[in-house]
């Protein structure tokens, strides 16, 4: 059987939970993040918002807590916060989604 042909994906670092702790690399920097799950009781998003996104399978409610609970962390997260920001839009969300599944805070989970 050939080798499987490489894929984009293969070639990035992959963001790894460590400790309690989130890790993910930008620029040749790794960068650690705490659970999101306390961010989730301080960002907007409502209890009625989670229940849109779980029972409706809503993408757009799911988009705007991910959004919430990274708008929350901001002042705590510091330079990776921004590392975060300056990543190409497909990075921002396979990582911001990775730390939020790594903190199990996701709709239907």
């Amino acid at each position: 059987m050939p080798p499987r042909a490489r894929q984009p994906q293969d070639h990035k670092p992959k963001a790894v939970k460590n400790g309690g702790s989130f890790t993910f690399d930008h620029d040749g920097k790794t960068y650690r993040l705490p659970s999101a799950a306390k961010y989730a009781e301080k960002s907007e998003f409502s209890g009625g918002d989670f229940m849109d996104a779980v029972l409706k399978g809503d993408a757009t409610a799911e988009m705007r807590m991910t959004m919430s609970v990274f708008e929350a962390a901001k002042d705590d997260i510091g330079d990776a916060y921004d590392a975060l920001r300056s990543k190409p839009v497909n990075e921002f969300l396979q990582t911001v989604g990775e730390w939020m599944q790594a903190s199990q805070v996701e709709p239907g989970k």
